[in-house]
């Protein structure tokens, strides 16, 4: 069972059974790590050889595959901010996994997936509606939009685009219309 308690008064504010919503996964011993940006959970078991991501309610997100070589965990602490996960085994012995896919984005921040591809994200408010503009010049033009205007949810928010070809410059900007 995993459970949400209130450390003031010790009172149970949301709980599920991890083995209703990952029929099979069991936890002998194990740890749990909560993201910070997304509030999503991590969970690692001595018996399983994936890493468990759910969102606080307890919905199953995925299934990530350990390295080879990595078992029997029974802890887990993730930074975010470097895309890094340590993890430690029942004999003590600490893995390093780098590139570890966390939903890192704390402001509004673009990314190039490929000389031709690039990914805007940010950190989200629940009913927010945001619009993403552009224009090729940064102190002249009018801002236009990139798309449908797109509501929040409370996670990181993604949105990916192919770059004009020829295109050298672009500028972005996110708005609350």
């Amino acid at each position: 069972m995993v459970a949400e308690i209130n450390p003031v008064t010790g009172q149970v504010l949301n709980s599920f059974q991890v083995s209703e919503i990952l029929p099979g996964f069991t936890v002998n011993y194990g740890d749990i790590e909560v993201s910070h940006v997304s509030g999503h959970l991590f969970i690692v078991s001595s018996d399983e050889s994936t890493i468990a991501e759910l969102t606080p309610s307890g919905e199953l997100i995925r299934n990530l595959p350990l390295p080879s070589g990595i078992s029997g965990l029974s802890g887990i602490a993730i930074d975010e901010a470097r895309r890094e996960a340590w993890l430690a085994n029942n004999s003590g012995i600490v893995f390093h996994l780098g590139n570890f896919p966390v939903e890192y984005c704390p402001e509004f921040s673009i990314r190039a997936l490929s000389t031709s591809r690039i990914e805007l994200c940010w950190p989200s408010i629940q009913d927010v509606v945001y619009q993403i503009e552009f224009r090729s010049d940064l102190h002249s033009g009018d801002w236009e939009p990139l798309s449908n205007p797109i509501t929040g949810d409370g996670e990181v928010l993604k949105f990916q685009e192919d770059v004009p070809t020829g295109q050298l410059l672009r500028y972005y900007r996110l708005t609350t219309p």
